[in-house]
C-alpha cells in the first residue's frame, strides 16, 4: 500500500508526483517537494508574481505554516473542525439557522478570529462557514496568511482547489479497479498517467 503526494497547479494540471509508503500522513515530505517547485517558480515567473498554497485539512501542520511564512507564500489550508473552534462561531451558526428559516433556501454566513492553537508559535487567522441547508448545519474552517480578501472570498478561494481533488479522485477509482495488481505498480502507473493524460501539458514545460 503507498500514499502518493499528488500536487496540480491552480488549472489543475500535474506538478509533482511523489510516491510514499502507504503509513504516511498526508503532509510527510510536503514541505521539501513543495520548496523544491516553489525554487523552480520563482526563477521562472516575474518577481512580482504572488504564489498561493491551496490544500486541505491534511496538511494542516505547523511547519508547513512557518514554511509559507519565511519564504513569502500565502496559504489557506484546511482545518479539522474541534470543540475550540466550534465555540467560536455559535452565533454565526444561529445567524445561519435564522436566515435559512426565514428564506427556506440554504444559508453561509462567515466568520473570522485570531487562533492562538498551543501548538503554534503565534496566533494566525482563521476563518469559518456556518451553513444551514435542508440537509443539516455543516460548519467549516480555514487558516491563512491571506489579508487582502474578505472571508467569503477566502473560503470560497479555498473550495476552487476542487479541481485538483478530481483527479485525485479518478486516481482513486484507478486503484479500486486494478484487480489485484500490485500497490506498487498499480500506484506508479497512477502517478504515470497523472503526468501523461494530455499531451498539452507536456508541450507547456518545453522552454
Amino acid at each position: 500500500m503507498y500514499h502518493p503526494l499528488l500536487v496540480f497547479d491552480g488549472e489543475g494540471w500535474p506538478v509533482a508526483v511523489v510516491l510514499r509508503p502507504g503509513r504516511a500522513s498526508a503532509s510527510e515530505g510536503a514541505a521539501s517537494v513543495l520548496l523544491r517547485i516553489f525554487k523552480r517558480m520563482v526563477e521562472r515567473l516575474p518577481r512580482k508574481a504572488r504564489i498561493t498554497l491551496r490544500a486541505d485539512a491534511g496538511f494542516a501542520v505547523p511547519e508547513l505554516y512557518e514554511f509559507c511564512e519565511t519564504i513569502g507564500i500565502r496559504y489557506v489550508i484546511g482545518q479539522i473542525t474541534h470543540a475550540s473552534y466550534k465555540e467560536r462561531v455559535t452565533e454565526t451558526l444561529a445567524e445561519a439557522i435564522r436566515q435559512f428559516e426565514e428564506t427556506g433556501t440554504k444559508a453561509r454566513v462567515f466568520t473570522e478570529f485570531e487562533y492562538p492553537a498551543q501548538t503554534w508559535t503565534r496566533s494566525r487567522r482563521v476563518i469559518g462557514k456556518a451553513e444551514r441547508m435542508p440537509e443539516g448545519e455543516n460548519v467549516r474552517f480555514i487558516v491563512t496568511n491571506i489579508d487582502d480578501l474578505e472571508p467569503e472570498a477566502a473560503y470560497d478561494y479555498y473550495t476552487e482547489r476542487g479541481q485538483s481533488e478530481k483527479s485525485q479522485r479518478g486516481a482513486a477509482k484507478g486503484k479500486a479497479r486494478r484487480n489485484g495488481r500490485p500497490a506498487r505498480r498499480s500506484a506508479y502507473r497512477r502517478g504515470t498517467l497523472a503526468f501523461a493524460r494530455d499531451r498539452r501539458w507536456i508541450a507547456r514545460q518545453l522552454p
